[in-house]
């Protein structure tokens, strides 16, 4: 942050966005969680911004992880996103310079270097991975019907370790996080900071 005062430079934070898995529609209203949270990160971009710190905000839809390890519908999650899209740009966009780019889209631009961090992962798995973070992704996938909950649950976990090695790289941004703090037991080198209470709005209930 002194950095950030002191130079022209902006502060980097970055937010991954989960795809919606609590309700049958994308369609997002005024009074769903999804807005509630969107105004809470325009407040803390806007006292920020008081204190000098002008920011820019990386903002990142996580489809990957409901299309292909949690089993939802692609054109679900692409329309659930357009529609996040719309709201954020609507409520953070006159605040900071924002960017609003797909895992999906990241991972594609850059593939050797996910294939390469997935091989990694995958062959350091249990280093990487304690067992209660596993345990913890495989009851999760259950939740979520996967066909083999435990292949889900290891899939899961090396496309984070690869996703939070890949933005710490390309981007080195400050995460904001979304949710609670031992659901970032993966996120390794990411900088990170717990300032929003209206988390994982896409769960409905943080």
């Amino acid at each position: 942050m002194i950095e950030a005062k002191l130079k022209p430079a902006k502060l980097r934070l970055f937010s991954p966005w989960g795809p919606r898995y609590n309700k049958k529609t994308s369609e997002i209203r005024g009074f769903d969680p999804e807005i509630g949270t969107l105004l809470e990160m325009r407040l803390t971009l806007e006292q920020l911004e008081g204190l000098r710190y002008p920011t820019e905000l990386f903002l990142m839809p996580a489809d990957v992880y409901g299309t292909e390890i949690n089993n939802l519908s692609p054109q679900f999650v692409k329309e659930y996103f357009m529609q996040l899209s719309c709201a954020a740009t609507s409520i953070l966009g006159e605040m900071t310079e924002l960017t609003i780019k797909p895992w999906s889209e990241i991972r594609d631009e850059n593939y050797e270097l996910y294939r390469v961090g997935c091989s990694l992962a995958t062959s350091d798995f249990s280093s990487l991975v304690k067992a209660g973070e596993l345990e913890r992704a495989v009851r999760i996938t259950q939740n979520f019907g996967a066909k083999n909950p435990e292949e889900s649950a290891r899939k899961y976990c090396v496309e984070r370790l690869v996703e939070a090695a890949l933005i710490a790289d390309l981007y080195d941004p400050i995460k904001l996080s979304l949710v609670r703090k031992e659901k970032d037991s993966l996120d390794g080198p990411l900088k990170r900071i717990y300032i929003i209470k209206n988390r994982a709005p896409w769960m409905g209930d943080g």
